[in-house]
């Protein structure tokens, strides 16, 4: 094996750790402060896809559905009058307000996770060539 490839190995190998890192950072936020009716949207959460080397992707699914659509996480609106009785997690920002309801992924800001993950993946970068 020659330096060129050994670099390229670890390059993937910083990259898919901090891409798991990430996930495992997410899942503790989303069991933290996810809402929650009897434990039921939390313990529906699971990591469904990790990186590794050669597929630098991951997925976090959820496994209860909600009336006829299903959406990896939920996530209620804040509401102005009441904004502590719908708390979301804390990496995941509502892009509008309203009294209640359930957030599809188009109306979640995922801008906190993405910087989590840079950070990550640097931080692993930084780890594997010291």
């Amino acid at each position: 094996m020659n330096m060129i490839d050994a670099l390229k190995q670890g390059i993937a190998k910083a990259v898919a750790t901090g891409i798991n890192r990430t996930l495992n950072e997410v899942m503790r936020d989303l069991r933290t402060n996810a809402p929650r009716r009897s434990g039921r949207l939390v313990s529906g959460f699971s990591i469904t896809k990790r990186a590794t080397p050669g597929n630098p992707e991951g997925r976090i699914e959820n496994s209860v559905s909600y009336s006829d659509r299903q959406y990896p996480y939920r996530l209620y609106y804040f509401s102005p009058r009441h904004p502590a009785s719908y708390p979301s997690p804390s990496l995941f920002t509502p892009l509008r307000e309203s009294p209640k309801g359930i957030l599809s992924e188009k109306e979640v800001s995922t801008a906190k996770i993405e910087a989590l993950m840079r950070a990550s993946v640097e931080q692993a970068l930084r780890e594997a060539f010291k």
